[in-house]
């Protein structure tokens, strides 16, 4: 081989290593920014796991509460109509003691 065939292998072997060297960090680079936006949308699925689950555990708690609400309301109609009757009854009988005078 002559000098010229010499030089110019080299030139061209540096200019693949250095193309190798560039596609090998771009690879590296790719490969880094997909593991972590892997990792990103992985904690995205479990923070909206976790909000799924923190909502349904809150709409039973209102259920409940409703639940309660309307017991305690019926509870309180029952009071007051009981209380009503009680009040018309005793009316009823010091009017009929007022009359029997």
């Amino acid at each position: 081989m002559t000098k010229q065939e010499n030089a110019v292998n080299e030139a061209l072997s540096s200019l693949e290593g250095e193309s190798l060297g560039d596609m090998l960090d771009f690879l590296t680079k790719e490969l880094v920014r997909l593991e972590e936006e892997r990792r990103i949308q992985a904690f995205t699925l479990l923070a909206e796991r976790d909000r799924r689950i923190r909502e349904a555990e809150e709409a039973g708690q209102r259920q409940e509460e409703e639940r309660r609400r309307r017991e305690h309301d019926e509870i309180f109609k029952q009071v007051m109509s009981a209380l009503h009757l009680l009040a018309l009854h005793t009316c009823t009988h010091t009017l009929s003691l007022i009359v029997d005078i």
